[in-house]
């Protein structure tokens, strides 16, 4: 068209020029818009697309957020509803207040209702007594009533009988008035004759009234004897019906026992009960905690796959658009030879640059090799260096030991110098050992021998008699007294026969007796071999507590050196840290490149930091399970133990108490007897005082283990809080590096001109590695070295629970270490101090080293710029070259697309398998999650039967507290009629009351010992009083003296709370002997009860024996009433002696004159008495029996002989209670006497001290 125009006309050639430029410019605007247009549609489509990406984005995060609200919400429901039945097994378990209310209410209602019936019971139980009494005073008046019915139908005959004598003598004087006549010879006669006859007479009325008497007195005698016969069949028959109810309960409570027994055996303490439900809710709540963990788990998982799935789909739509361009570039190849030589050339350029890039990733690869070679073979120096310190050390360390060896060495030929070696001791333990063998074979031998010997001679004897018989047989054949012979033969067989069984019950006896010499013997002999196996097993224990407390020491030293080498390794970390704060990383890099390793290193870190964090975390929670585990342990030991002790004071030996009770009712009557019960009683007093004593030691010894663990747990916190402390000073120093870490990533970001690498940046990069690596090593160490500490706490922790027996003479050498490790620890931290100041003038050097390197790289560009131009130069010559090799680099590049090609099918198959391996470890992990939760459910079905079982086991010990109540009610019964006793025998104490003032009088006139303790008291007290007196003036000095100085304040406080200690040291012993005053009360009231029971059984045995041995009806009478009086006398007796016995602890004085006074009185009443005795029986002999006015005057002196008697044998008892009281109280005064004396010592002692404390404090 152009040459066309051309050859036209120059006018025509202008329009056409014109019209083509107008197209031209058209054309030019069209492009230029369409350029706009496409510019703007590409910043559409890019916005579109970030838009999208974002929406994408925000969509994965919302399902994320959503389905971790949910799983939150279910894990909370599932928790609430785990509460909610915690909390409704708890109400379940528990009784509302409304019922408890009720139950109280029944309770004080059924008291009161038993107070009520106790009370009546009470009064009707004195009614009855009342009413017996007076029945037998009753039945004392009838029998008395019938004795003087028969005096007087007695006197009644007597009167009669001289009635009639009267009238024959009236008779016989009317016949002299009236017959004068009669002789003198003849009226003799007759009065002789009347006399006689009427002496006659008499003689044979009193003979028959005698006889009457008699009969009278011996049928009552009978009926009595009949009616005890009968009383006592009766007493028999309730005997023998209680004896066999006594064994069926005795059987039963056998059985009893014995159910009890296999339950017990059966069952399990309530203490492990109760571990066991511990344990179901601990269980219950690690299975909430794990389905938490589960359901977290799934969650994660889900959210996982999700994000996948959209990965995939965003990969998919990428594929998608990569070969829809590919289509296109195809296409616009199509189109024409220029479009499709463009193509080739962009083909080429790509190709250009993706060998651009492998060759960089492989000069990148190289120079991250080179680094790493240069990291590795810092790291080898480091660990050089580090070995070398160690060897050092290790020699430190082996002198240190050799030195420790040598000292104990020299320690141990000191102690046992002179002593035999272990090899000469073993060979002397064998000899001996084979010498004992030796001993005993031949003292069986000897034995055998001597039994052998034995029934040889036994044999010659037997033979010796069999002779002796024969000899005497032949004699008597030969004799002709043979029946005699036989006789004497027979008699003497019978006496040896009796003498057989004499000696078989004296072999029987001697065999017994031989048998529990031998127990006894045996026992001795065990408890020797104990005692000596307890000697041997100390000193064995002792030496091993020496050898520990070596090794202990040694142990201690190497601490102490690996501290001081933790904290070399500590500062040498610091002061790397510090440096590594100033590195950077390569700036020759892109900026994202940089970004990355900064964030990688960063999160390294973090995760470092984390998992030394949960280490401890969990180490400590393992620490506190372990102490909840092991005082758990100890509190079911103690528990046991207890039981134990409860079980075996409960069982009763039926067999033997049996037997014992049996000897017992044998030996009652001896007076070796009670001679052995008062042996007893004393050996239980000291007993109990040396249970006291020992009760007193293990208080302090337990006082002084509660110190012990209190200062072990303070030394724990400390370790606790100093590693505490070192945790966030390396928190602190890892924060500051990643601060200017990212500071410096920052700036880095700012600067436009990106300066290539240099060799200062590739050792700075370096640097930067080594430094992460080492806090890597110094972490990892960190992290071993705690697990050290641990197992060195866990260890120390099992020494000290050794050694707290040895705590006190360890304390001393502890504070002295204490002090030097303060004076140490002070050094140190000068030290560290010091470091900090060296190492702060470090870093203002480097920093002002960075400035001025920085003002350097900002003075100098015009070098890097030339670097630049070369570069650039050398890259076009690298560019040309690649160019003439584009038509190979175009095949390569095909065989590298379907290598591509195949590598993406093989990576789809391996994530799919990759996917499939996940699953199938899920689907591991919660078949392990069923099992565990499975077995747990066998765990609550076991633990819910050992609940069953402890329920039942509780039902049974209720019923057998209620048993135990219904005892404890019948006791109450019992102590309230003793009660009522005790107040009626109160009323006749009163009437005594005056003798023992008297016997009070004439105690307190001797009393010299008793003012000696008063005075003593009164020391005591003065310096009490001085005491206070010179604690309250140094209390007023040291509020005086207190702005001066502080450490007098301290001391004083000391002392006071010393002061505090013997107080309370001494209330302790008031009330120790209060509680011993009280034990001692108890047992005499058990020995009053005990000589009331002995004295009754005598009562009655004299009763029998005067019931069968009385002769005369009066006689008996006044036994009889005599013998009630003298009861009457013996219970107000028994009543006194428990006042006498409080006169005599009130007055607590030793009575040796009053003592000997009594024994010279008392013997004088027993003269009297045997004189009064005889005076009575002779009296009773040489009874004339003529007159009855007679008899009624001897009558009279006999009453008031046996009141005197009574008083004196009232006296005499007496007289007797109070030697006995004597006796028992003098050692116990002089006790007393000895611990007051050495009371005062111990005061004064104190004294001394508290002076001497106070001239200190003034000093």
């Amino acid at each position: 068209n152009l040459l066309s125009a051309l050859q036209l006309d120059p006018d025509e050639t202008k329009k056409v020029l014109a019209e083509n430029n107008r197209k031209i410019t058209v054309l030019r605007v069209n492009e230029k818009s369409l350029t706009r247009q496409y510019t703007t549609l590409l910043e559409m489509e890019r916005h579109l697309r970030k838009e999208n990406e974002k929406l994408k984005g925000e969509i994965t995060h919302m399902e994320t957020a959503v389905t971790g609200k949910i799983g939150n919400l279910q894990r909370f429901k599932e928790m609430a509803t785990f509460k909610i039945a915690a909390l409704q097994k708890v109400l379940d378990g528990s009784v509302p207040l409304s019922e408890l209310e009720l139950a109280n209410k029944q309770y004080n209602a059924l008291t009161a209702k038993y107070r009520d019936m106790l009370q009546k019971d009470n009064l009707l139980v004195q009614r009855t007594t009342d009413m017996e009494h007076m029945e037998r005073e009753n039945e004392s008046l009838k029998a008395q009533i019938n004795l003087l019915n028969k005096e007087l139908e007695i006197t009644k005959e007597k009167l009669h009988t001289v009635e009639q004598a009267w009238e024959q003598m009236t008779e016989l004087g009317k016949y002299e008035r009236d017959d004068n006549a009669m002789d003198k010879a003849t009226k003799a006669i007759t009065n002789s004759e009347i006399l006689s006859i009427s002496k006659k007479i008499t003689m044979l009325e009193m003979k028959e009234l005698n006889e009457r008497q008699r009969a009278e007195h011996s049928q009552r005698m009978y009926e009595h004897l009949r009616n005890t016969v009968k009383q006592i069949e009766e007493r028999n028959f309730e005997l023998e019906t209680k004896f066999a109810e006594l064994t069926k309960i005795n059987l039963e409570a056998q059985k009893v026992e014995q159910e009890l027994r296999d339950e017990l055996s059966k069952s399990v303490s309530k203490a492990v009960s109760d571990a066991d439900r511990q344990q179901i809710m601990d269980l219950e709540k690690r299975e909430m905690e794990l389905k938490i963990e589960v359901s977290k788990l799934r969650e994660l998982s889900d959210v996982a796959k999700m994000q996948v799935e959209a990965l995939e789909a965003r990969q998919q739509y990428r594929d998608k658009e990569v070969e829809s361009l590919r289509m296109q570039i195809l296409d616009y190849q199509a189109q024409s030879d220029e479009k499709a030589v463009i193509a080739k050339l962009h083909q080429h350029i790509i190709a250009l640059q993706g060998s651009e890039s492998v060759a960089v990733g492989k000069l990148e690869t190289l120079k991250l090799k080179l680094q790493k070679m240069e990291i590795h073979n810092l790291r080898l120096e480091q660990k050089l260096d580090e070995r070398e310190q160690a060897l050092y050390f290790a020699r430190l360390e082996g002198r240190n030991r050799a030195k420790h060896l040598q000292q104990t060495v020299q320690s141990l030929r000191r102690q046992f110098s002179g002593a035999l070696p272990l090899a000469q001791q073993e060979k002397f333990s064998k000899t001996m050992i084979q010498l004992q063998n030796d001993k005993l074979k031949i003292l069986e031998e000897v034995q055998h021998a001597q039994q052998e010997r034995r029934n040889a001679e036994n044999r010659a004897l037997e033979m010796d008699l069999k002779l002796k018989s024969l000899e005497e047989l032949v004699s008597a054949l030969k004799d002709t007294r043979g029946a005699q012979k036989v006789i004497e033969w027979h008699m003497k067989m019978e006496e040896l026969h009796l003498q057989e069984l004499k000696l078989n019950r004296e072999l029987v006896k001697q065999k017994e007796e031989v048998k529990y010499l031998r127990n006894i013997i045996s026992e001795y002999e065990c408890t020797i071999n104990n005692l000596e196996e307890e000697i041997v097993q100390q000193n064995k224990f002792y030496e091993e507590r020496q050898m520990a407390w070596d090794q202990r020491e040694v142990e201690l030293q190497r601490q102490l050196d690996l501290y001081d080498h933790q904290q070399n390794e500590i500062l040498s970390t610091a002061l790397k840290l510090e440096k590594a704060t100033g590195s950077v990383p390569d700036p020759g890099l892109p900026l994202p490149q940089q970004l990355e390793l900064a964030l990688r290193k960063i999160r390294e870190h973090i995760r470092t930091i984390l998992e030394t964090r949960a280490t401890c975390k969990s180490l400590e929670e393992k620490l506190k399970e372990k102490e909840t585990a092991l005082w758990k342990a100890e509190q079911n030991v103690l528990s046991r133990d207890k039981v134990i002790n409860e079980l075996r004071l409960r069982l009763p030996a039926t067999s033997e108490r049996e037997k014992i009770m049996a000897e017992l009712g044998k030996q009652e009557d001896d007076p070796e007897y009670h001679h052995a019960i008062k042996i007893a009683h004393q050996t239980i007093a000291n007993m109990q005082a040396r249970l006291n004593q020992k009760e007193e030691v293990l208080k302090k010894y337990q006082h002084l283990l509660a110190k012990a663990r209190e200062e072990q747990e303070e030394v724990a916190k400390k370790h606790e809080e100093d590693l505490r402390i070192l945790h966030q000073k390396l928190n602190f120093h890892t924060d500051n590096s990643l601060n200017k870490f990212k500071q410096t990533a920052l700036e880095l970001v700012k600067k436009t001109s990106l300066s290539l690498s240099n060799n200062k940046h590739f050792l700075r990069l370096a640097e930067m590695e080594q430094t992460v690596a080492e806090q890597d090593n110094s972490l990892a160490s960190l992290v071993g070295k705690l697990k050290k500490t641990s197992f060195d706490l866990e260890k120390q922790k099992q020494i000290t629970l050794m050694k707290i027996k040895e705590f006190e003479t360890i304390r001393a050498q502890l504070q002295e270490k204490h002090t030097v490790d303060v004076e140490q620890l002070k050094g140190e931290a000068n030290e560290l101090r010091n470091m900090l100041s060296q190492m702060e003038k470090e870093l203002a050097n480097v920093k002002a080293e960075l400035e001025v390197q920085k003002e350097a790289n900002n003075r100098a560009p015009t070098a890097t710029l030339k670097n630049l131009v070369e570069q650039l130069k050398s890259q076009l010559a690298i560019k040309e070259k690649q160019h003439k090799a584009l038509s190979k680099a175009l095949l390569e590049l095909r065989a590298e697309m379907t290598a591509n090609a195949e590598q993406q099918i093989i990576s789809a198959a391996s994530q799919k398998e990759a996917y499939m391996n996940v699953q199938e470890i899920v689907d591991r992990q919660t078949k392990g999650l069923t099992t565990q939760v499975e077995e747990l459910n066998n765990q609550i079905t076991k633990l819910t039967d050992s609940l069953k079982i402890s329920k039942t086991r509780e039902s049974s010990l209720s019923v057998e507290r209620d048993e135990l109540n219904q005892e404890l009610q019948r006791k109450q019964k019992a102590f309230a009629k003793m009660m009522t006793e005790k107040i009626e025998m109160e009323k006749e104490n009163e009437e005594l009351k005056k003798r023992i003032r008297r016997l009070s009088s004439s105690i307190q006139s001797k009393a010299d010992e008793q003012n000696l303790i008063d005075a003593l008291q009164k020391k005591i007290k003065k310096l009490e009083s001085e005491l206070e007196k010179k604690c309250e003036q140094t209390e007023k000095k040291g509020i005086r003296e207190d702005k001066t100085s502080k450490e007098e304040i301290i001391r004083w406080e000391e002392g006071k709370k010393w002061q505090i200690r013997m107080e309370g040291l001494r209330n302790k012993l008031r009330e120790k002997e209060k509680e011993a005053d009280a034990l001692a009360k108890q047992l005499n009231t058990l020995k009053e009860i005990y000589t009331k029971t002995e004295k009754e059984k005598i009562a009655l045995q004299k009763k029998l024996k005067t019931t069968g041995v009385t002769v005369d009806r009066v006689v008996g009478v006044r036994a009889s009433e005599t013998e009630k009086e003298l009861e009457e006398l013996r219970k107000r007796n028994l009543d006194l002696e428990n006042e006498v016995a409080h006169m005599r602890t009130q007055q607590a004085i030793p009575r040796d004159s009053v003592v000997e006074e009594l024994h010279f009185k008392n013997q004088y009443l027993q003269e009297k008495l045997h004189a009064l005795q005889r005076q009575c029986s002779r009296e009773t002999y040489s009874r004339p029996s003529t007159s009855g006015i007679g008899s009624d005057d001897q009558y009279q002196r006999e009453q008031e002989v046996l009141k005197e008697n009574l008083r004196l044998s009232s006296e005499n008892v007496e007289l007797r209670f109070q030697l006995e009281q004597a006796n028992k109280d003098l050692p116990r005064l002089k006790d007393q006497v000895g611990d007051l004396k050495e009371m005062c010592e111990l005061l004064k002692k104190e004294k001394e001290d508290v002076e001497r404390k106070l001239g200190s404090i003034r000093g």
